[in-house]
């Protein structure tokens, strides 16, 4: 990395002028906002959208699943992350539109995490409910370490990098589609059919032979369960 003294910042203010293979090559770098004025300022913000999205999707998104199912909000949500990724891959060069995407990025983030949890909780036993939700944030974890390893020997986001995380996203919408809704917001909403076919799904994945009609027959004691621990009723 070369760097000269003074710029639009101050005489005793160092700016980058070139890069080498020890240097991380970042969206300020790439938007030319390492040293001019207001950079500062315009590289905090990308970080506000981020975090600004991440405060209008808690309020605004997260209890869509309530309504909608937690299937479906998780699958629209997740679609939404997988192709803003490729976006800003593209517009990183250009300040509003990352700003733009960061912050939209930001929006589906708080409601993947909580409603995933709600829907992994959800779809296992109460045994396996803990190992479940553990494994999710360790893996999250070991995302972060694979990317800070990514840096150490690559030193620039790549377009490589993008793709690899558009395509983990876009794996996890293809699996998605073939899981069952949530017997939980199923059996909220009373519907009753649908309810059975989550159940018999579930059952056929851990190979446990179950009747239709016998879960009908089980299903009012299941609703009068659920009434018994609702808070609303």
């Amino acid at each position: 990395m070369t760097l000269k003294d003074g710029c639009a910042l101050g005489p005793k203010v160092q700016c980058v002028t070139s890069f080498d293979e020890s240097t991380i090559v970042s969206w300020a770098a790439n938007m030319n906002l390492l040293c001019g004025k207001g950079s500062e300022f315009k590289i905090s913000m990308l970080g506000m959208a981020l975090m600004f999205g991440y405060m209008l999707g808690s309020l605004l998104l997260t209890n869509l699943s309530d309504i909608y199912g937690r299937k479906s909000v998780l699958l629209v949500v997740t679609t939404i992350s997988s192709l803003m990724v490729p976006l800003i891959c593209l517009m990183q060069s250009d300040y509003y539109p990352t700003m733009v995407l960061c912050l939209l990025f930001g929006m589906t983030t708080p409601c993947r995490y909580s409603v995933a949890f709600m829907y992994t909780t959800e779809l296992t036993t109460k045994a396996k409910a803990y190992i479940n939700t553990v494994f999710c944030v360790l893996f999250d974890s070991l995302v972060l370490v694979l990317l800070g390893i990514y840096y150490l020997f690559f030193k620039k986001m790549d377009v490589s990098l993008y793709l690899m995380m558009a395509i983990q996203i876009f794996a996890c919408v293809a699996m998605m589609k073939f899981m069952p809704e949530s017997p939980h917001y199923l059996l909220s909403k009373d519907d009753k059919h649908q309810f059975c076919n989550s159940i018999i799904q579930i059952a056929q994945f851990n190979n446990i032979q179950i009747s239709y009609d016998k879960i009908t027959q089980d299903y009012d004691e299941f609703q009068e369960s659920m009434k018994a621990f609702s808070i609303t009723e």
